[in-house]
């Protein structure tokens, strides 16, 4: 039997994430979905149940959480990771006169820098298998 094609979906817990990480599975992928605190989430059970998928905590911004998630892929998948689906996200409605500086900084952080150093940390695995990377984002954000 073949091995399957591997995933990690970043902001799993909710919208496209959780439907991207139910359609990976469902077409036989093995699927790491993360998403910031996974415990008691409705998603995070739900996601876990279906065969081939193991919910990982991530919170894109914080560093010791992407390399425990860098770490357990280099366990699980020696040959290495096929795709990176980055769509974790956070958006600060309003006029920004009105928004705080803590509200563009988390933005900015979740949006730009945790993407990229997520991207980072995967690398090395994404590299062996030759894998792909796929960035979600929306026009809010």
């Amino acid at each position: 039997m073949a091995t399957p094609r591997s995933v990690v979906i970043t902001g799993s817990s909710s919208g496209f994430g959780l439907a991207t990480a139910e359609a990976f599975a469902s077409a036989g992928w093995r699927v790491f979905a993360t998403m910031r605190r996974p415990e008691g989430r409705p998603a995070a059970a739900a996601l876990a149940a279906l065969p081939g998928v193991t919910v990982l905590p991530l919170d894109v911004t914080d560093e010791s959480d992407r390399n425990a998630v860098a770490a357990a892929i280099e366990t699980a998948l020696p040959d290495g990771l096929d795709c990176l689906v980055s769509n974790a996200g956070y958006g600060a409605l309003g006029p920004i006169e009105h928004l705080t500086e803590a509200q563009i900084t988390r933005q900015i952080d979740t949006n730009l820098t945790g993407l990229i150093l997520t991207t980072r940390a995967l690398l090395p695995a994404l590299r062996r298998a030759r894998g792909r990377i796929i960035q979600v984002s929306s026009v809010v954000a």
